[in-house]
């Protein structure tokens, strides 16, 4: 196989095509990602900041910024990955809450806390 070029950096005279521009805040942006707080892992954390930081001024601009994160149905499942007692959830609005209460109160992204868009799909931990 012949190798893998490397890419070169970004240059001030490339143009961004406007369809890739992440910074046009009149873009819908959705963010798929494998975790979700309360797990402390990277794989939950810094998605959402990302989400939270992208979806500055993007509601006044008519766009939006959605993450999409596990819906973790299984109470022996949130335990295991969640840790204690309080870190369960009967309901996806409940974590919800958990995730905006984080963001308002830890991160100090009071703004994204309420405009991020935040939708579930089903998960569960497969232990092998």
């Amino acid at each position: 196989l012949p190798p893998i070029p490397k890419p070169r950096p970004v240059t001030p005279t490339d143009t961004i095509l406007p369809h890739t521009n992440i910074g046009d805040l009149s873009k819908n942006i959705w963010i798929v990602t494998t975790g979700a707080i309360p797990w402390m892992t990277g794989t939950s954390v810094n998605p959402l900041l990302r989400a939270a930081y992208l979806s500055t001024g993007r509601k006044e601009s008519g766009g939006s910024i959605t993450i999409v994160l596990p819906w973790v149905e299984r109470t022996e499942d949130q335990k295991k990955i969640y840790g204690g007692e309080e870190r369960r959830f009967e309901r996806k609005e409940d974590q919800e809450e958990y995730i905006r209460r984080w963001l308002r109160d830890e991160a100090k992204m009071e703004r994204a806390s309420v405009e991020l868009r935040i939708e579930w799909y089903t998960a569960w931990q497969e232990v092998l």
